[in-house]
């Protein structure tokens, strides 16, 4: 009967190790797999995150060509604007130049005509 308890309780201790043994390789396989899956999300979010700060610098040089390309379109418009009022002035300079000549021969001409009768 001795050998028999022995044994039984031997085998129970086999039994409870082969259980803890196995709990801890489920465990270690469970920790494993939660590793692997939170460093798969750690990639996937990385990634993303490049992706995202690619598309926003992407975003923030086209933003930056069209501020460049408005203020050239501003700066062309000033200068139409001077060259326009350049003209301007020369037109407006000419008509009073050809206005002093018209009234130069007119006084001219009014000068003559009273000579003549």
């Amino acid at each position: 009967m001795d050998n028999v308890l022995k044994t039984a309780f031997y085998l129970s201790a086999l039994i409870l190790v082969s259980t803890v043994t196995l709990g801890l390789y489920e465990k270690n396989r469970i920790e494993q797999f939660i590793s692997s899956q939170t460093q798969n999300l750690l990639d996937m979010l990385n990634a993303q995150l490049d992706a995202d700060q690619k598309a926003k610098a992407n975003l923030l040089n086209t933003a930056e060509l069209e501020v460049a390309e408005a203020q050239a379109d501003v700066d062309q418009a000033r200068i139409n604007e001077d060259v326009a009022k350049a003209q301007l002035t020369k037109a407006i300079t000419e008509l009073d130049s050809r206005k002093e000549v018209q009234n130069r021969i007119v006084q001219t001409l009014a000068n003559r005509i009273p000579a003549l009768s």
